[in-house]
C-alpha cells in the first residue's frame, strides 16, 4: 500500500491557478519501437486542450499545462535505459508554473490515462498499491538462503547467504567427506544437523532484522518442504505472524518459477486481507463505533478529519461537487460549502477528490474488489468513535 509519506512532495503541493498534469503510461517495449506511445500522447494532449476545463483556464495556466505536455513528451520519448526497459508502467506529476515534477516507474502494469486537474490524480496508483503490497520471499536450503523483496518497483535481493559445504554423503565403511575416517554414521548425522540448524538460525535472525527495517506486509517461505518445516521452528514470532504461505520448490528452481508461485500466493493474500478488512468495517459500522458507511457519511467524516482508513470498491464512480476555496466535497447540486459563499465546482468523479483529500489528511486508502454493496461501495474506519 502506498502511503501519504511516499507521496509527500505531491500531497504537500498547494494548488493555485495552474493545475497539475498527471500521466499514467503503460510501457510496452514493442509498442515503443513502433512509436505508438508518441501517437497516443499527441492524441491525449490534443483532447485535453479541447476540453472546456482547459479553455476556461487563464492564459498563464494554459501555458503551464502546454509546458507540462512538452516536458512529458520529451521525457517519454527518451530512449529507454535498462531501468525503464524493465518497467511496465510509469506515473508523472507535473506543474511547470510551480516547478513540480515527479516521476516514478513500476514493475506492475497500469493503464494509460491523463488527467489535468487542480489536484494530482492518485486513484490508479492507490489501486495498484492495494493489489501489490511489499512482501518478502525467504528461500532456504541446507546451506544457502536468499531473501527477496517484491514491491511496486520490482524484485530486490536483500540477502544472499552461502555457508561452507555441509557433508551429506556417507562413503562405504561409514567414512564421510570432510570428516576423519571411522566417524560413525550417527555422529555424521549429528554433525550435519548442527550445521544446518546453525545456518537456519542465522537466516532467521537476518529475516527478523529485515522485517524490522522493511515492515513487509506478507512473507512467503520457499524451498523443500522438510527444510521449510525446520526453518519455521526457529523463526521469531515477529516474522511468523507475517507468514502467509509456503512456496515448495527445489533449491535449483529458477527465479521466474519462484516469482510465478509467489504471484499466485499474493492473489490469495490480497483476497484474504480484503475479506478481513471488510469484516472489520462491518463490525465497526454495526456497533456504531469506529466505522461509517455510504458516501454521505464518509464525506462528512472526511470533512471532520476523522478518517483513518478509507475503503473504496474498485468500480465505484460518482459525480459530485467541490469547493475551490477549501475543498469541501458534496454530491448534491444544491450543496453549499459551510465556510465559503462560492459556487461549488463540478467534478466527474467525487471518489478521486475523496481519495486525494483523505491522503492529504494522512489517512490510508484501500481500493478493493470484494463485495461492498452493504456499504454502497464506500466506507471508512475512523480515528475515534462516531458520536451517537
Amino acid at each position: 500500500m502506498i502511503t501519504a509519506e511516499e507521496l509527500s512532495s505531491v500531497l504537500d503541493y498547494e494548488p493555485n491557478e495552474a493545475p497539475i498534469t498527471t500521466l499514467y503510461l503503460s510501457i510496452d517495449p514493442e509498442a515503443k519501437k513502433q512509436d505508438q506511445h508518441k501517437i497516443k500522447l499527441k492524441e491525449m494532449f490534443r483532447y485535453k486542450t479541447e476540453k472546456s476545463y482547459f479553455k476556461n483556464l487563464t492564459e498563464e495556466a494554459q501555458q503551464s499545462v502546454e509546458n507540462d505536455f512538452k516536458q512529458i513528451e520529451d521525457y517519454v520519448n527518451m530512449d529507454f535505459d535498462d531501468e525503464i526497459a524493465s518497467a511496465k508502467s510509469m506515473v508523472i506529476f507535473s506543474c511547470s508554473a510551480n516547478n513540480l515534477w515527479e516521476n516514478r516507474k513500476f514493475a506492475v502494469p497500469m493503464e494509460t490515462s491523463m488527467v489535468v486537474n487542480p489536484h494530482p490524480y492518485l486513484r490508479p496508483l492507490v489501486e495498484a498499491s492495494s493489489q501489490h503490497r511489499n512482501y518478502a520471499i525467504i528461500l532456504v536450503d541446507r546451506n544457502k538462503a536468499r531473501i527477496l523483496e517484491v514491491d511496486l518497483d520490482g524484485t530486490h535481493e536483500l540477502l544472499n547467504i552461502e555457508e561452507a559445504d555441509i557433508p551429506d554423503q556417507v562413503r562405504e565403511g561409514g567414512d564421510k567427506k570432510g570428516l576423519t575416517g571411522g566417524t560413525s554414521e550417527r555422529q555424521i548425522e549429528r554433525h550435519i544437523n548442527t550445521h544446518v540448524k546453525r545456518h537456519l538460525k542465522n537466516v532467521a535472525e537476518e529475516a527478523m532484522k529485515l522485517q524490522q527495517e522493511n515492515n513487509f506486509s506478507w512473507i512467503y517461505l520457499g524451498g523443500r518442504q522438510e527444510i521449510i518445516n525446520e526453518f519455521e521452528k526457529v523463526l521469531h514470532s515477529y516474522v511468523t505472524e507475517k507468514v502467509q504461505g509456503q512456496l515448495v520448490v527445489e533449491p535449483n528452481a529458477t527465479l521466474d518459477l519462484v516469482l510465478e508461485k509467489a504471484r499466485e500466493a499474493e492473489e490469495k493474500s490480497v483476497k484474504k486481507y480484503e475479506e478481513q478488512l471488510i469484516a472489520k468495517l462491518t463490525e465497526e459500522v454495526s456497533r456504531q463505533a469506529k466505522g461509517i458507511a455510504g458516501m454521505l457519511g464518509v464525506l462528512d467524516a472526511q470533512q471532520k478529519g476523522q478518517i483513518e482508513t478509507l475503503v473504496v470498491h474498485d468500480e465505484l464512480s460518482q459525480k459530485g461537487y467541490y469547493c475551490p476555496e477549501c475543498n469541501y466535497l458534496g454530491i448534491n447540486e444544491d450543496d453549499q460549502c459551510p465556510l465559503h459563499e462560492v459556487e461549488l465546482k463540478r467534478t466527474p468523479d467525487i471518489v478521486d477528490e475523496l481519495i486525494y483529500q483523505s491522503m492529504k489528511q494522512g489517512a490510508s486508502v484501500e481500493i478493493v474488489s470484494q463485495d461492498m454493496s452493504d456499504f454502497n461501495q464506500v466506507g471508512a474506519l475512523l480515528r475515534f468513535p462516531v458520536q451517537k
